[in-house]
C-alpha cells in the first residue's frame, strides 16, 4: 500500500523541496542496484538549503557573528556553556501531518554535514499520527574554532517515514492551503502545551505524595480549580 503525508513550508519566503534519497545515489556503484540500499533510500527525504548562511561564535568573550541574524535562535546556557555549542535554524522548515495510522516521522542528520558545513543535527524520531509535527534543525558545532558555513545547495538533514509494514510506499503531498496549515499548527502546538502541562502534573503528584506527612487526603491539583 501506498501511505500519503502532508507537508507545508512555514516561511513565506522559503521554498525548500524534498528529495528522495535514491535520487542522490550515484548509480556507478555496484550498491546501487541492491533491494536493501533502494528500500530505505526510496522512503528517506533530503532537504538541501536554499540560502547561503554563515554563523561564528568567539565562545571565549560571548559574541556571535551571523549573516542571517533573523534565521537562529539559541540560548546561553547550549550556547556558550555546552561542552558542543548548540544553535537552533529556522530556515528550510516543514509542518508534517498525516491521516494514516501508526506513521512515523524520523528526522537524521546528513552525514556529509560534519564534513563540509561543520555542524551535525540532533536525530528524533514521533509518532506523526498521533499529532502534527514541525522538523526542528538544531546544529552542533563539531569544531567551535571554525564558521558554520551552509551553501545554497547544501544538504542539511533527512527524513524517513516508516509505516506498520515496512513494504509501504510514502508519497509526499505538499499543501498550499495557509488556512489549514494553520490549523494544523494549533493543533500541533495545542498537543505540546497539553503534553507539557501532563508532564507537570506528573511531577507535582510524585512529589506531593513522597513528602507529604499530612494524613488528610487532598487532591495535589486542587489550585487549578481556585
Amino acid at each position: 500500500m501506498t501511505k500519503k503525508i502532508i507537508y507545508y513550508s512555514v516561511l513565506s519566503n522559503d521554498n525548500p523541496s524534498l528529495e528522495r534519497e535514491i535520487k542522490f545515489l550515484d548509480k556507478n556503484f555496484v550498491f546501487s542496484k541492491c533491494p536493501v540500499v533502494n528500500h530505505k533510500l526510496n522512503r528517506t527525504f533530503i532537504c538541501n538549503s536554499t540560502i547561503d548562511f554563515c554563523f561564528d561564535i568567539d565562545k571565549k568573550n560571548k559574541k556571535i557573528f551571523c549573516d542571517h541574524p533573523d534565521l537562529i535562535f539559541f540560548d546561553d546556557e547550549h550556547l556558550f556553556s555546552a561542552s558542543k555549542p548548540v544553535v537552533q535554524l529556522s530556515f528550510c522548515k516543514f509542518l508534517f501531518w498525516t491521516n494514516e495510522d501508526n506513521i512515523w516521522f524520523e528526522f537524521n542528520d546528513h552525514p556529509m554535514t560534519s564534513y563540509s558545513n561543520n555542524f551535525i543535527s540532533i536525530s528524533g524520531w514521533f509518532n506523526l499520527s498521533n499529532w502534527p509535527r514541525a522538523t526542528s534543525l538544531a546544529a552542533v558545532l563539531v569544531d567551535e574554532n571554525k564558521p558554520l558555513i551552509i551553501k545554497k545547495g547544501d544538504p542539511l538533514f533527512r527524513i524517513t517515514f516508516h509505516s506498520s509494514n515496512l513494504n509501504d510506499g510514502i508519497i509526499l503531498k505538499r499543501e498550499k492551503n495557509i488556512q489549514k496549515s494553520q490549523k494544523m499548527f494549533s493543533i500541533m502546538n495545542d498537543n505540546q502545551t497539553s503534553h507539557s502541562k501532563e508532564n507537570l502534573l506528573r511531577k507535582l503528584f510524585i512529589n506531593k505524595n513522597s513528602i507529604s506527612t499530612n494524613k488528610e487526603k487532598k487532591c495535589p491539583f486542587r489550585f487549578f480549580h481556585k
